[in-house]
């Protein structure tokens, strides 16, 4: 019982936080990433070949986790039909948690390939400038914390 309680528990804090928001959808995920590449190519002076690499590695980038996101969404709402039923299955509810959790792994590896892809394509001093950007923003590893990936997976969303 105790063991099932346990399991229980663990999906519910996998369940309470949303994992994007509702309105982030494509298009959405699409103008972020166009305001994002705008405000990039001011801030660090970026070539025009630069330019073309970092709407590459948006759209690959997009590409991967925008089915991620979906995934993750549709699990975390069969997660909460889990535990809203009568009798949930303990087991079908840590094989839900389980991949929910390698899910916001995926996110963060692919999250991880694209911030090396910029760092890769910039300067000396554009990188310097980029890591300013980033720790001005709060973008540290701490948002991959947390049940479903802390706040850009779990959490608050701050798009500008």
């Amino acid at each position: 019982m105790r063991r099932t309680l346990s399991t229980l528990a663990l999906a519910a804090l996998l369940a309470a936080p949303a994992v994007a928001d509702r309105h982030h959808d494509s298009r959405g995920g699409d103008e972020f990433a166009e305001r994002m590449g705008e405000r990039l190519t001011r801030a660090l002076d970026l070539t025009v070949d630069q330019q073309r690499e970092l709407d590459r590695l948006q759209a690959q980038f997009g590409d991967t986790v925008r089915p991620l996101f979906q995934s993750m969404r549709d699990g975390r709402d069969e997660l909460e039909a889990m535990l809203e039923s009568a009798d949930p299955d303990p087991a079908a509810v840590g094989a839900k948690a389980i991949a929910l959790h390698r899910a916001k792994d995926q996110m963060k590896s692919a999250h991880d390939a694209f911030e090396a892809g910029i760092a890769a394509m910039l300067n000396e001093t554009q990188r310097a400038q980029y890591e300013a950007l980033r720790d001005a923003r709060g973008d540290r590893e701490d948002r991959w914390d947390g049940p479903m990936g802390g706040r850009h997976f779990g959490g608050a969303h701050d798009h500008d």
